[in-house]
């Protein structure tokens, strides 16, 4: 397009009674050298697991009315069984989703997969600079949200898992942990009002509430530990355990696995917290230990809690609403995990297990401010109001500290929501291969196919081996 003549003589004249300076602003006021903003985007796809579509349908409803520049949220859900798998097919063929959920566990695994915001930032920013004309958009100068905000705003573990290098990755709208629940019922039974705050009065209770005839039949339990295959979660109480213990299970620099590395005890002597961890689980399951309560030919500890023959169960959120469906008479409560007595206070832990929504790397391939757009709507659904709206609609304990301090009194989810403060995890090389470990080794000593000695070895080992083949070293 040609410069328009008229502008050009009306500047030369004001040249002569101003500077070059002003002639340049003229000339770029009325310059054919226009650069259209960049086009609005047609649709994000968002991919998870655990949501129904309509509550991130609600969510992305609301953004678009403020944000006219997203035309379509799309979101699709995924049973849990076949997500990952289906994720990495759809990555191969450039097919992949815009924003997808993302196991707290896989930014060291599939961190291929995703952008960071900072990085988001700095590809829109390059696009910008890399247009002609003089009104392209303008760039984006200070970040989003900075390392520290995001510190501020949630809890530990978050931080922990979702950002490395000071690059943040992703935003969970929930942090789950693994809490107690007990038999209020059952409790008083035996004269306990009140749940155990420390292992060591969870193994009272337990021996208290078990029943177990002349001939050795469990008729009442007292807790559901011991095995894995008849028992929620053993791989994560078992890991929980351990790292109660004082071990890191992997260290995050080194990527050595340290399940059986020398820790400091309570009264400062030197343990193995795999040995320790496991000896205690499985012997629940020992018929020879003080503690017997339970043994593989028992229903799952689950069916058997909801049966009112078990005193206690250790699980994630998700159990309240299952209970409360299956034996809606059933008299349970929640409390906090306990804890070994006189352990320090950093080995005071909550085991956590939960999601968080990313970016993914390859939309920058479709546009280069896609990736950046993405992120705004994940900050937008890591807001305080609309992770309040969240919880409520979900059940889901909160990850942002300002939320927890609401809902750390509700009867049923409050103690999941102040755990998450105290929560921490591990990195784990394949968290569905891990639990599998876990419960091999768990079982072979539950069944004297094995002993505890060795079964920790062989945790270590083959975990060792899964880092290797996971992660490049």
């Amino acid at each position: 397009m040609k410069l328009q003549k008229p502008k050009i003589k009306k500047c030369l004249k004001r040249l002569q009674v101003g500077t070059l300076a002003i002639f340049l602003l003229c000339l770029t006021a009325g310059c054919g050298l226009k650069q259209k903003p960049l086009p609005a985007i047609d649709e994000l796809v968002v991919w998870g697991v655990w949501d129904d579509s309509d509550v991130i349908d609600g969510f992305a409803e609301n953004y678009i009315d403020q944000n006219p520049n997203i035309k379509q949220i799309t979101y699709r859900k995924f049973p849990i069984e076949e997500y990952e798998d289906e994720l990495i097919r759809a990555f191969a063929r450039d097919q992949g989703p815009d924003i997808f959920l993302a196991h707290h566990t896989w930014l060291k695994r599939h961190g291929e997969f995703m952008i960071g915001l900072e990085q988001s930032r700095q590809v829109y920013n390059q696009a910008i600079q890399s247009l002609g004309g003089c009104q392209k958009p303008p760039s984006i100068e200070q970040p989003l949200i900075s390392e520290r905000n995001y510190k501020e705003a949630f809890v530990d573990v978050a931080y922990q898992d979702f950002v490395s290098n000071g690059e943040i990755y992703g935003i969970p709208l929930a942090v789950d942990t693994l809490a107690l629940y007990y038999n209020e019922d059952l409790y008083k039974e035996i004269n306990e009002f009140y749940p155990p705050t420390t292992w060591e009065e969870l193994e009272k209770i337990s021996r208290k509430l078990a029943k177990i005839d002349e001939f050795g039949n469990i008729n009442q339990a007292g807790i559901g530990m011991g095995t894995a295959r008849n028992v929620g979660r053993p791989g994560d109480i078992l890991a929980m355990l351990i790292m109660q213990k004082g071990s890191d299970i992997v260290d995050r620099k080194t990527l050595s696995v340290e399940i059986t590395q020398k820790a400091r005890g309570p009264a400062g002597q030197l343990i193995n917290p795999g040995l320790q961890a496991l000896e205690f689980y499985t012997g629940f399951a020992d018929a020879s230990h003080p503690n017997y309560t339970w043994n593989p030919r028992m229903h799952h500890s689950t069916d058997l809690f909801q049966e009112g023959k078990l005193g206690m169960i250790i699980n994630y959120t998700f159990a309240v609403d299952l209970l409360k469906l299956k034996a809606p008479k059933l008299n349970f409560k929640l409390a906090k995990i306990p804890q070994f007595q006189g352990a320090s206070p950093e080995n005071k832990i909550t085991y956590a297990n939960y999601w968080g929504y990313v970016v993914a790397g390859k939309s920058a391939h479709k546009r280069a401010s896609l990736p950046i757009e993405a992120w705004k709507f994940l900050l937008y659904l890591g807001q305080k109001e609309q992770i309040q709206a969240y919880v409520e609609l979900t059940n889901r304990p909160p990850s942002r500290r300002d939320v927890i301090e609401e809902r750390k009194n509700d009867p049923d989810f409050g103690v999941f929501a102040e755990q998450a403060y105290k929560a921490k995890s591990w990195i784990q090389p394949n968290e569905h291969r891990v639990n599998q470990i876990f419960k091999k080794n768990i079982e072979d000593v539950a069944l004297n196919k094995q002993e505890p000695e060795d079964a920790v070895n062989n945790i270590e080992s083959n975990i060792q081996v899964l880092i290797e083949k996971n992660f490049n070293r």
